[in-house]
């Protein structure tokens, strides 16, 4: 009886012995995982910081605010100045890497912070390069 016990126990402890090394194992690869992703954007973010220096998207900015202040809807006809200066932010965006799009978006909104309408321009902000039509079609961007 008592080896029947004995024997029990150890396969319990043996089990538990590998359940906890598989939860080890799978920290340790998560933990490798995120510190190389973590790495990568870092890596982006400094390139597209490069990249984007001296650029300000004004012609980004400036039809934001147009079409902002107008109340353009996204869906709706847009009128002949607030469509042309879509083609302006389009051409201006065009000058970005398709990987640091977003990220100009991003720093754009930010040098944009507390003007009035602001709701409906991160709105638009986010949706600039889809309605560009460039990839990515949508930028997380925080308000």
């Amino acid at each position: 009886m008592a080896r029947f016990n004995i024997t029990t126990s150890m396969g319990v402890l043996l089990i538990a012995v590998f359940a906890i090394a598989a939860v080890e194992a799978s920290i340790y690869r998560t933990t490798v995982t995120t510190e190389i992703e973590d790495t990568t954007e870092n890596q982006q973010s400094q390139r597209c910081q490069r990249q984007m220096r001296g650029m300000r998207m004004n012609m980004c900015q400036q039809y934001l605010r147009q079409s902002s202040q107008r109340g353009d809807n996204i869906m709706e006809e847009e009128s002949n100045p607030t469509r042309q200066g879509l083609q302006d932010c389009c051409r201006e965006m065009r000058g970005v890497s398709e990987e640091c799009r977003c990220e100009a978006v991003r720093q754009m909104v930010q040098q944009m912070q507390g003007q009035a309408y602001q709701g409906q321009m991160m709105q638009k902000a986010r949706q600039l390069p889809s309605m560009c039509g460039m990839r990515p079609q949508y930028c997380d961007i925080r308000g």
